[in-house]
């Protein structure tokens, strides 16, 4: 949903999840 569009405060949750 939110994810990747995100990257103002948090970084890519797709880095987190390799």
């Amino acid at each position: 949903m939110f994810n990747g569009k995100k990257k103002r405060g948090r970084p890519p949750k797709i880095q987190d999840q390799t």
